[in-house]
């Protein structure tokens, strides 16, 4: 089974703000688009510069991020992405959140298999479910 996982999960978990969503178990293959590497990046970039993450800690995060990230299949963003993210969705979404969406749509159509799409955004959870895919993380 497969779970794809935008910026929030990774962040909280990195965080220690959330546990992996229940959804997460029985999961053999964790999917994301190339923007979290972004995303995760400048968060925890932001949080360094306003003080609240020291040099040390800073430098650990992001380490534990490259971690967690090589065992994560990353999606890069390709013209088919971005063509599917500008289309309609059944509900208002932010630009990022469109291309993650986009990018688990088009991940599950291309290789056949439903996947869970693990987010703690409760918006872009409902935009999702209202696609059809199941949800899990809120």
């Amino acid at each position: 089974m497969t779970a794809y996982l935008d910026s929030s999960v990774i962040l909280g978990i990195l965080l220690g703000q959330k546990s992996p969503p229940p959804a997460w178990e029985g999961h053999s293959t964790l999917v994301a688009s190339v923007l979290v590497e972004v995303e995760c990046l400048r968060t925890l970039d932001r949080i360094h510069s306003s003080g609240d993450l020291d040099e040390k800690a800073y430098l650990e995060k992001c380490s534990g991020l490259h971690k967690f990230l090589s065992a994560v299949h990353l999606v890069p963003l390709e013209p088919p992405v971005i063509r599917r993210a500008s289309g309609a969705f059944p509900g208002p979404l932010r630009s990022l959140d469109a291309l993650h969406l986009a990018t688990a749509i088009l991940y599950q159509d291309g290789n056949g298999e439903s996947l869970t799409f693990l987010t703690h955004d409760k918006g872009l959870a409902k935009v999702a479910a209202a696609m059809g895919l199941p949800i899990g993380g809120i």
